[in-house]
C-alpha cells in the first residue's frame, strides 16, 4: 500500500506518538533515579555505569516531538493572524496552569523540609520560575522545568508564522542561523535569557518540523528504512557516549540523538498511517500522563529515597536494584496524576480561556 493511496490524513491521530512520549518519560525517570542515587545524601553509589546517562536523552525525543506536533496541529493556522489568539491560549493552557501547580507543590514540600535541594528564593528567580522566561541563570526550583524555557522560545517564534507566513519563515530562518552561529562560538556554558534562545538543542525543534513536513510522503519501504537507520543511530550514539565520550552529554553531540529520533519518528508515524504498525495501549496510557510524570517524578524519587535508605543499606547487594525500584514507584505514582490533577486543571482553563474551534481548523496529531 503506497502513501499515495491513503486518504488525506488531516484527522490522523497517532497513538504511537503517545507511546513514544511514554517511553521517553520513563527513560528520563530511570535516568534521574540513577543519577540522584549517586548523590551522597541518597546513597553515593553509581549504578548502571554510564549507560544510565542514555536515559536523559529522552529529552531529545521530546524536543523533536514538540516540533512535529506543533506544525502538525497548526499548519492550517500559518499566515492566519485571526487564529493567533487561539494558538496562544492553547499553548498557555497546555503548559502553565499544570506547571504552576507542580511548582507550587514543590515549593511547599521544600518549605516543610521534605526537600533539601538548594533553591534560589530571590524574587528574580521566582519570577523566572513562574514565567519560564530567563531573568537569572539559577536553576528553577523544579529543576526539570529547564526544558520548558526552550519550549516557550519555540512557541513564541512559531507564533510569528501564524501572524505572517512571510515574516514567520524569515524569523524561523534567522533563529536557526543564530543557533548555528552562536552555538559554534566559544563562551560560558550557563543558562541566560539569550543562551536559551541560541542553544543547540533548539535545532531539534526544526528536526520535528521536518518530520511533520515529510512523513506523509513516505512509502512502506522508506519508512522501515528510516526506522532501521534511526535505531542504529540511537544505539551508536549511546555506545559512543558510553565507551568514547562519557563526559560529552550536552552540545552538538546530543544532536546525534535528535537525528536518530527524528528518523524513527518519521518512519514509525508513516507506518502507523499506512496501517502497518499499532501502538501498545499501556504505553499510550503512560504517554497521556507524560507531562505529570515529567514534572512530578523528581519529587517522588527524592521522598522515596529518604525512606528507602532505612531499608536498603548502602553497599548491600540489594541496593544495586534500588534505583530501578524507585523509578518504577515514581512512574506508578505519577501516572494517575494525569487524571486526578492534570486533566481537570486543563479542562477547567480550556473552557474559560480557549476560543471556540473554527470549523476549518486542522485537528492536532497527538
Amino acid at each position: 500500500m503506497s502513501a499515495a493511496s491513503v486518504p488525506h490524513p488531516n484527522r490522523f491521530h497517532s497513538e504511537l506518538v503517545q507511546a513514544g512520549r511514554g517511553l521517553a518519560a520513563i527513560a528520563v525517570v530511570f535516568y534521574h533515579a540513577s543519577s540522584m542515587y549517586s548523590l551522597p545524601k541518597y546513597g553515593g553509589r553509581v549504578v548502571w555505569a554510564a549507560w544510565g546517562e542514555a536515559g536523559k536523552h529522552g529529552v531529545d525525543f521530546f524536543f523533536v516531538l514538540s516540533g512535529f506536533i506543533i506544525l502538525s496541529a497548526h499548519q492550517a493556522d500559518i499566515g492566519q493572524i485571526a487564529r493567533l489568539r487561539r494558538y496562544a491560549a492553547r499553548r498557555f493552557v497546555r503548559i502553565y496552569p499544570v506547571y504552576w501547580f507542580y511548582l507550587s507543590v514543590f515549593l511547599a514540600l521544600a518549605a516543610v523540609g521534605l526537600s533539601n535541594a538548594p533553591i534560589a528564593h530571590s524574587p528574580a528567580n521566582l519570577v523566572t520560575a513562574y514565567s519560564l522566561i530567563r531573568l537569572t541563570s539559577d536553576n528553577p526550583p523544579l529543576w526539570v522545568a529547564w526544558t520548558l524555557f526552550h519550549e516557550m522560545v519555540f512557541y513564541g517564534l512559531f507564533a510569528t508564522l501564524i501572524a505572517s507566513r512571510r515574516y514567520g519563515i524569515a524569523a524561523m530562518a534567522a533563529w536557526l542561523m543564530l543557533i548555528v552561529i552562536m552555538h559554534a562560538s566559544p563562551g560560558p556554558d550557563y543558562p541566560t535569557f539569550f543562551s536559551v534562545i541560541y542553544d543547540g538543542l533548539n535545532v531539534e525543534f526544526f528536526l520535528g518540523i521536518l518530520v511533520a513536513m515529510t512523513f506523509r510522503s513516505l512509502n512502506e519501504g522508506s519508512a522501515w528504512a528510516l526506522v532501521g537507520v534511526g535505531s542504529v543511530g540511537l544505539v551508536a550514539a549511546a555506545a559512543g557516549q558510553h565507551y568514547y565520550a562519557p563526559n560529552v552529554v550536552t552540545g552538538l553531540y546530543t544532536l546525534t540523538y535528535g537525528l536518530a529520533f527524528a528518523a524513527i519518528l518519521a518512519g514509525v508515524v508513516a507506518l502507523e498511517m499506512l496501517g502497518k504498525l499499532r501502538s501498545n495501549r499501556m504505553l499510550s496510557w503512560f504517554g497521556s500522563a507524560t507531562f505529570s510524570i515529567y514534572l512530578a517524578h523528581s519529587m517522588v524519587i527524592s521522598i522515596v529515597y529518604r525512606y528507602a535508605a532505612l531499608i536498603f543499606k548502602p553497599g548491600s547487594q540489594a541496593s544495586e536494584f534500588l534505583p530501578m525500584i524507585v523509578a518504577i514507584v515514581a512512574v506508578c505514582v505519577c501516572t494517575p496524576l494525569f487524571w486526578v490533577i492534570e486533566k481537570p486543571i486543563i479542562d477547567f482553563f480550556r473552557k474559560r480561556l480557549e476560543p471556540r474551534k473554527t470549523a476549518d481548523a486542522q485537528p492536532a496529531i497527538a
